[in-house]
C-alpha cells in the first residue's frame, strides 16, 4: 500500500502543478494533505513513549488515498466549471476594516504582555502556555486577519507590521498562525494570476517556499534554544543532517497519523454522540457559561494512549472513522471538498476584505484541519469571522459618522 500511496500522491501533484491551471485552494489543500500524510512516504508512525517505528496499517493508507483522490476529483470538476471570473462585489464602507483589525492586534499584544507577564518568555513550554489567555488569541488572530486583508488592499506597511507581531508569536514557540498567514498571502497573490504550469514557471519560488517549509518543521526543535539565547546549540543543530531527519520524523504529522493508525488498528468506535458539543460553537464563550465542550482527544487519548500525560492534538479523519466508520468518513470527505468550492467562490470577490477573509479561512480549513477535530475547527473559523465582522461593523459606523458630519457641515 505504501507504493500505491506514493504513486497516487505523485499523480495528484503532477495533475495540479505540472499541467496548465490556476493556482488555487485545491492546490494548497493537496500540498497540505501531502504534508500531513508525510508518514505515508516513510511507511511508519511513532506512538508516544514508544521509540520504535510502528508500520502504517493498510486501512490507514486507504484513508489517506481517499482524501488525495477526492481533492483530485473535485479540483478537476472545479477546473471544468464554466464561470470562474472575478465577482465585482465590493462592500461599501469597508475601507477602515484592516486598520481596525490592526488596532485589535496591538491591543491584544499589549494586554497579553500586561496580564501574562515575563513568563511568556520562559523556555518551559508548559509554563508559558499556561499563562496565555484570550488576549493572546486576540493578538494572533487579529494580526493574521490584518496581514492577509492588508496584502489584498496593497498596504505593504500594515502587512509587514502584522507579520512582525506574528513573528513574535513564532518566537514564543507557536508556528501555526504565522505559517497559515504566509500561505494565505501566497494564495491571495496567485489567485489573481492566469493559468500556468506551476512546476515549470516558479522553480525559484518553489525552492523559497520549500525552504520556508523546512524552517517551520525545524523551528519546533530549536525554539527553546532561541529563547535561551543558546546560539552555539542552534548552530550545532541546524548544521547537522541528522537534525533535519529528526525534525521530519518526529514532527506533528507522525503524531497525528499515529492517532489515525491506532483508531483503525484498534477498531475504535465512539459513535455520533461525540459531536454533541458542536452545537455550543453557536454560543460565544460557551465554556464560560458552563457548557462542557468535549474534544475528540478527550475520548480517544484516555482509551488508546492512557499512559501519555500531554495532549496529543486530534485527527479529523480518525474522528470521522470513529464516529460512523467508512460511511461517515466518506460523507465528510465530500463535505470537506464542497466547502473548498464555497471558499473558491468567495476568494474571487473583488472586495479585498472578503478575498482576504476567504484566503485565511481556506488555509485554516485545508491545512490545519488535519490535526484538529470538527468542533475546534469550527471554533477556529468562528474566531476569524468574528474578528472580521467586528472590524467591518466598526468601519461602517465610522464611515456613517463621517458622512453625517459632512452633511451637517454642508447644511450649516
Amino acid at each position: 500500500m505504501r507504493m500505491i500511496f506514493m504513486i497516487v500522491s505523485t499523480i495528484g501533484l503532477l495533475l495540479l502543478f505540472a499541467r496548465k491551471r490556476k493556482f488555487d485552494i485545491f492546490s494548497v489543500a493537496y500540498v497540505s494533505a501531502c504534508i500531513y500524510f508525510i508518514p505515508g512516504y516513510f511507511g511508519f508512525v511513532r506512538y508516544p513513549l514508544i521509540q520504535r517505528q510502528i508500520p502504517i496499517h493498510n486501512l490507514t493508507y486507504i484513508v489517506m488515498i481517499l482524501v488525495l483522490i477526492s481533492l483530485m476529483v473535485f479540483s478537476y470538476l472545479y477546473d471544468k466549471s464554466s464561470n470562474k471570473s472575478v465577482i465585482n462585489l465590493v462592500i461599501k464602507d469597508s475601507n477602515f476594516t484592516s486598520g481596525i483589525v490592526f488596532i485589535l492586534a496591538i491591543i491584544g499584544f499589549i494586554m497579553m504582555i500586561a496580564t501574562s507577564g515575563a513568563v511568556i518568555f520562559s523556555p518551559d513550554r508548559a509554563e508559558m502556555a499556561g499563562s496565555l489567555n484570550r488576549w493572546y488569541t486576540l493578538m494572533r488572530v487579529s494580526a493574521s486577519v490584518c496581514a492577509v486583508i492588508s496584502y489584498n488592499e496593497g498596504s505593504r506597511k500594515k502587512t509587514l507590521l502584522s507579520m512582525i507581531i506574528l513573528l513574535f508569536d513564532v518566537y514564543l514557540g507557536s508556528r501555526t498562525t504565522f505559517a497559515i498567514t504566509v500561505v494565505a498571502i501566497i494564495l491571495s497573490h496567485y489567485s489573481t494570476k492566469e493559468k500556468m504550469r506551476f512546476l515549470h514557471n516558479n522553480i525559484k519560488k518553489i525552492l523559497l517556499i520549500s525552504t520556508f517549509g523546512v524552517f517551520m518543521f525545524a523551528y519546533k526543535h530549536i525554539y527553546i534554544y532561541v529563547k535561551m539565547f543558546d546560539w552555539n546549540r542552534i548552530y550545532k543543530e541546524i548544521t547537522s543532517l541528522d537534525f533535519y531527519y529528526r525534525a521530519f520524523t518526529f514532527s506533528e504529522p507522525f503524531n497525528t497519523q499515529a492517532i489515525l493508525n491506532k483508531v483503525i488498528t484498534e477498531d475504535y468506535f465512539i459513535g455520533l454522540s461525540q459531536f454533541k458539543s458542536i452545537i455550543y460553537q453557536a454560543v460565544l464563550f460557551a465554556p464560560s457559561f458552563g457548557a462542557e465542550i468535549r474534544s475528540f482527544n478527550s475520548f480517544f487519548q484516555n482509551d488508546l494512549f492512557g499512559n501519555v500525560s500531554w495532549g496529543m492534538a486530534d485527527n479529523i479523519w480518525a474522528q470521522m472513522y470513529s464516529g460512523g466508520r467508512w460511511g461517515l468518513l466518506i460523507i465528510f470527505i465530500v463535505m470537506f471538498n464542497i466547502y473548498i468550492l464555497v471558499l473558491s467562490k468567495l476568494i474571487r470577490f473583488k472586495d479585498p476584505t472578503i478575498k482576504g477573509l476567504a484566503s485565511l479561512l481556506s488555509l485554516y480549513w485545508v491545512f490545519y484541519i488535519h490535526r484538529n477535530d470538527l468542533s475546534y475547527q469550527i471554533n477556529l473559523q468562528k474566531r476569524v469571522i468574528l474578528i472580521y465582522l467586528v472590524a467591518l461593523l466598526i468601519s461602517i459606523i465610522i464611515n456613517g459618522t463621517i458622512v453625517k458630519k459632512r452633511r451637517l457641515k454642508q447644511e450649516s
